[in-house]
C-alpha cells in the first residue's frame, strides 16, 4: 500500500444528494474551487461542506485533475454516473463507489480497513489502536491522535448502520448511502461494531470491475485471479466482507449474468481461478447501466432499508 493520507473530508461523511450536487456543478463548470463562495452558494451548503464534497468526489473516483496545473473535471466514471444515474439513486452506483474507496486507492483508511484489518467485531478505540500499529509497522509517520480519531470516525459514520436506529430529524439527514450496503453495523447498546456479509446484492458488473482493478492496467486482454488461498482474490472478497465460499458463489452467479466471454471460472494447477476481460471501472459501470436498464426499478436505494 502507498503511504496513507489523512483528512480532507472536513470530518463529514457523504450526505444524501451531496455527490449529485457536486457532480452537477462539475459538469457545468470547466473548473471548480471547492473552498470558494461560488461553489458553496451554487450547491446550497457551507464552505466546509463544499470542500468535503470536492474531497469525496475525488476519493470515490468521480473527479480528476489529469494535469498538475490543469483544471478539475469529471473522471470517466464520473461521466458514466452523470449520464446514467445523476441523482445517485441506483444501488449499483454505490457499489462502484465503494470499490473506488476500498480497492482502487491504497492511500486512505478505507482501503486499509477493508483489505488489511481482519477483526470482525471491535470497538472504536480498538480500531484506532490497530490503525496506529499498522502505521508503526509500515514505518509511516503516525499523525496526532485527533487526526486518527477523525478519519476512523468518518469511516465508521460512512458505513455503520446503528441498531437500534436512533431518532433522526428529517431536516438534518446525515444517513450516508454507503450504510445501505450493509457491510457494518453498530450495536449501540454495546458500543460495538460488527462486520456483516452485504445486505444488498452485489451486481455482477461490480464484481468484474473489482477483478479488473486487480489487474492494475485495464486492457481488453484476459486476466486471471486466484480464488483460493490469500492472493488477490481474497483482497477483493474482503472488500465485500465475504468468506471463500460466499465469494465463489458470487463469482459463479456473475458468470451466469455476464457470460463466459466476459468472465469465466476454471481450474489451473489444482486451484480455482476466474478469468475476466479486464476493463476500467468506468467501462464496467457503463455496461452495468446498459445491460441492466430494464431492472432498474429493483435496484434503488429505497429498496434496501
Amino acid at each position: 500500500m502507498c503511504a496513507m493520507k489523512f483528512g480532507g473530508h472536513e470530518t463529514f461523511c457523504i450526505r444524501p444528494n451531496w455527490l449529485a450536487k457536486g457532480l452537477l456543478l462539475l459538469g457545468e463548470v470547466d473548473d471548480v474551487t471547492w473552498a470558494s463562495n461560488e461553489a458553496s452558494d451554487s450547491m446550497g451548503v457551507g464552505r466546509n461542506m463544499s470542500k468535503s464534497i470536492g474531497w469525496w468526489l475525488n476519493a470515490t473516483g468521480l473527479s480528476e485533475r489529469p494535469a498538475a496545473n490543469g483544471g478539475l473535471r469529471l473522471s470517466p466514471l464520473g461521466n458514466v454516473i452523470f449520464e446514467h444515474d445523476p441523482y445517485f439513486s441506483d444501488l449499483g452506483t454505490w457499489w462502484f463507489l465503494h470499490l473506488s474507496l476500498a480497492l482502487a486507492n491504497d492511500d486512505r483508511v478505507f482501503s486499509w480497513f477493508f483489505q488489511s484489518y481482519r477483526t470482525s467485531r471491535f470497538k472504536r478505540a480498538e480500531l484506532i489502536d490497530a490503525l496506529k500499529a499498522h502505521l508503526d509497522a509500515s514505518s509511516e509517520k503516525i499523525p496526532v491522535q485527533k487526526t486518527l480519531q477523525r478519519d476512523v470516525a468518518v469511516l465508521l459514520q460512512s458505513y455503520a448502520r446503528p441498531i437500534p436506529a436512533p431518532y433522526q430529524d428529517p431536516e438534518d439527514n446525515a444517513d450516508c448511502p454507503f450504510r445501505r450496503l450493509g457491510l457494518l453495523i453498530l450495536q449501540t447498546e454495546l458500543d460495538q461494531y460488527d462486520r456483516r456479509a452485504p445486505k444488498a446484492s452485489i451486481p455482477a458488473h461490480v464484481l468484474a470491475a473489482g477483478l479488473s482493478l486487480l489487474a492494475q492496467t485495464p486492457s481488453e486482454a484476459r486476466f486471471d485471479v486466484d480464488l483460493d488461498g490469500e492472493g488477490d482474490g481474497r483482497r477483493l472478497a474482503r472488500c465485500f466482507n465475504l468468506d471463500s465460499d460466499s465469494f465463489a458463489k458470487l463469482v459463479a452467479r456473475s458468470e451466469q449474468v455476464l457470460g463466459s466471454k466476459r468472465l469465466a471460472t476454471r481450474f489451473l494447477a489444482g486451484s480455482r481461478v476466474v478469468s475476466v476481460r479486464s476493463r476500467s471501472i468506468a467501462d464496467w459501470a457503463n455496461l452495468y447501466f446498459s445491460d441492466e436498464a430494464a431492472k432498474k426499478k429493483d435496484r434503488t436505494l429505497e429498496a434496501v432499508l
